[in-house]
């Protein structure tokens, strides 16, 4: 007797699925694929939190209107009242935003550290917990809300500085978009099958944005209250010109390397926008280190100029030597000395 054989089932989960058709899941690779962990990260939601991203980031706004108050109002005219009394009120005001960057930078550093290292090196997930003693916070939860604190930020300075160039501008409103937009796909995952990989995709430029960018806040604020020290200020242009370059060419080699290795998993719209916006990226970087280089050119010149001037008093000083004495006469004791 011959036994009928089921034929087996062709449909698969829908959360595997993309809209086209296309699996989403490890399963359906193949075993020898060399894909990165962060590729394989079930497509979902980053965070619970995510329905209230919109009061996330407004709550981050105003946590940094309120920084602005307390520094430019109460604490940097006791710390800095000499340095105050130089600036006018464009460059006060990006005085106070160096610092506030500079603080939020150091901030999202700290905190993401380690989910970010765990998501794209280690074998974690978004909805991994961010301590073993209790499931929640999850590291989707940090990372949610510091994408947001990291969007505000730009957004503050933004506002907050009357003239910014052409480059800052382009580069802030380049990196809110990105993630707001790998935010809003997280949302609609269930037809986004990229919503997942896009966002630790973004996790890793934004790191990398903000190491880069600390280091030139930092120079900006020794920039306004160290002045008139060309030397110290020659040299440390040259070397954040040094590391801007370096970084911007270390950051594309991770960036493309880990692209490269899950370019199976990416669609093709995100094939060909994420080259196209890490080469602007990239650009913008470059036209920072430019900047930096100009203000080490210019530095040096200072430095030079001042050495020159210094020199030429000391020549001359014999021919005013008879006018000096007879301003400010010997003292007596000065003679027996």
């Amino acid at each position: 007797m011959w036994m009928q054989i089921p034929p087996q089932s062709s449909e698969m989960p829908s959360a595997l699925l993309s809209n086209n058709g296309q699996a989403t899941s490890l399963t359906m690779r193949e075993p020898n694929s060399h894909v990165p962990h962060f590729a394989t990260i079930p497509n979902g939601p980053i965070s619970s939190l995510t329905p209230y991203s919109g009061l996330i980031l407004a709550i981050c706004l105003v946590i940094l209107f309120g920084l602005k108050i307390i520094l430019d109002h109460y604490i940097f005219p006791i710390i800095y009242p000499c340095a105050l009394a130089r600036m006018d009120d464009e460059a006060r005001r990006s005085f106070v935003n160096y610092h506030i960057a500079g603080g939020v930078k150091v901030v999202i550093l700290f905190i993401a550290a380690k989910p970010v290292v765990d998501i794209v090196f280690g074998q974690s997930a978004l909805s991994s917990p961010m301590s073993r003693l209790h499931p929640k916070p999850t590291m989707g939860d940090i990372l949610l809300v510091l994408c947001h604190l990291f969007s505000s930020m730009y957004l503050f300075e933004l506002v907050l500085r009357r003239k910014p160039s052409l480059i800052t501008i382009m580069h802030h409103v380049g990196g809110v978009m990105i993630g707001q937009s790998a935010i809003a796909l997280s949302v609609d995952y269930e037809h986004q099958p990229n919503a997942t990989v896009e966002f630790v995709m973004c996790l890793v430029w934004g790191f990398w944005d903000v190491l880069a960018e600390w280091s030139t806040n930092v120079a900006f604020v020794l920039y306004r209250i160290k002045g008139d020290n060309h030397q110290l200020l020659a040299r440390m242009f040259a070397t954040l010109t040094v590391i801007s370059v370096l970084g911007t060419i270390a950051e594309t080699i991770m960036v493309m390397v880990l692209f490269g290795l899950s370019w199976s998993v990416w669609e093709i719209q995100f094939k060909v926008l994420t080259p196209l916006l890490h080469t602007l990226f990239m650009f913008s970087q470059l036209q920072s280190a430019r900047v930096l280089f100009k203000m080490f050119k210019k530095e040096k010149q200072r430095m030079h100029d001042g050495d020159e001037e210094s020199i030429r008093p000391a020549a001359s000083q014999t021919d005013s030597e008879p006018a000096i004495q007879e301003k400010h006469p010997v003292s007596s004791s000065t003679r027996v000395i």
